[in-house]
């Protein structure tokens, strides 16, 4: 158990109701925990999931290497209302990591970050990744340049970005300096992403290993899923982060209707951030499945689309195995990148999208 991985395919073939597979591990054979696919979540599916099992973090049993013994288990559970449900697995792999999953930093799970380098950890395709070690090559980047982070907030304490972080701002008339609230923690996932500290021995490595981080509140989680925002507060994010120095603008977000306080701050930072030269603006295309969304769609942005580990566009039926989403697309699409299963930093402690 000291350095192996588990993946496997498997179709499945669920119906609405309360069903679901699992690849889990257990060091006694009774008590598991795992990688869950839930029919719950899809409604009326057929297609191929693909599943990886790391025992460095195993769900609720946390890290599994060096265990004497470990019991793994394939379970499907199916409702009683409906007949025609279930689960053909293809292929069970049982792999070492090391050497084909090997370590780009001395971070502790970057070797799980497939869109640094793909090695297939997804059962994805060599190479479909943003080339992270050829760039590190030439540039780490430069602690000169500031990425705002405009989203719900950054977790302002935590250990793998608090020595990135430069004075950040609550749009929201919530107080602080860019902190999330309760268990808000997409904004730390995409500062992970972006510039995460790299070579520290802990955590993910970031793209851009030696960029500062600016973190801006523009949002706030209802506790139902639904994002609380106003155009105002997202002008006023975004005039802010320019006037404090930022010298790239990263807004995973989007998707209400144009605004024209929101766009006219749009195209004030791409014309005069930077001191003048024009502060880089990216937004993701969204997630709808469809057209790119607004601000996404504006001439002064980039937008982003994602892509899954086989190189395709994140789409529901690609083989990432999360049926619910697809990245939007179209014309106004500028580039795109990895952008599901992302191994990155989550808020410290109970809250978080883990409790860990």
């Amino acid at each position: 158990a000291e350095d192996a991985r588990v993946d496997l395919q498997a179709w499945i073939d669920t119906e609405s109701g309360y069903d679901f597979f699992a690849l889990m591990a257990s060091t006694n054979g009774t008590n598991f925990s795992g990688y869950q696919y839930s029919g719950d979540i899809a409604g009326y599916f057929g297609g191929w999931v693909n599943m990886a099992l790391d025992l460095k973090r195993v769900g609720s049993l946390g890290d599994l290497r060096g265990e004497s013994q470990v019991w793994f288990a394939l379970i499907q559970n199916s409702d009683e209302i409906y007949n025609y449900e279930g689960v053909y697995v293809d292929e069970v792999v049982i792999e070492k990591i090391t050497g084909g999953y090997a370590s780009l930093t001395n971070d502790e799970f970057d070797h799980l970050q497939w869109g640094l380098a793909n090695n297939q950890q997804l059962w994805g395709v060599d190479g479909a990744d943003v080339q992270a070690p050829e760039a590190w090559a030439v540039t780490l980047g430069s602690d000169a340049i500031t990425i705002a982070v405009l989203d719900e907030g950054v977790d302002l304490t935590h250990p793998d970005l608090a020595g990135k972080l430069v004075p950040g701002y609550d749009a929201t008339d919530g107080g602080g300096s860019g902190g999330p609230s309760g268990d808000d923690a997409h904004g730390t996932g995409c500062a992970g992403i972006a510039a995460g500290i790299t070579d520290n021995a802990i955590g993910v490595a970031g793209v851009a290993r030696l960029a500062k981080i600016m973190p801006v509140r523009v949002a706030y989680d209802d506790g139902e899923g639904n994002w609380v925002t106003s155009d105002s507060w997202l002008a006023d994010a975004i005039d802010w982060a320019v006037a404090n120095g930022a010298d790239v603008l990263s807004n995973s977000w989007g998707g209400g209707s144009p605004a024209t306080v929101l766009t006219e701050a749009i195209a004030n930072a791409k014309s005069n951030g930077r001191g003048g030269l024009g502060s880089v603006v990216l937004f993701a295309a969204g997630n709808a499945n469809g057209p790119v969304q607004y601000p996404a769609r504006l001439d002064t942005v980039l937008a982003v689309a994602a892509t899954s580990p086989c190189d395709e566009r994140k789409a529901p039926s690609s083989c990432d195995g999360e049926f619910s989403w697809g990245s939007c697309f179209g014309p106004e699409i500028d580039i795109a990148a990895p952008g599901v299963h992302m191994y990155t930093t989550d808020i410290s402690g109970a809250a978080g999208y883990d409790p860990g």
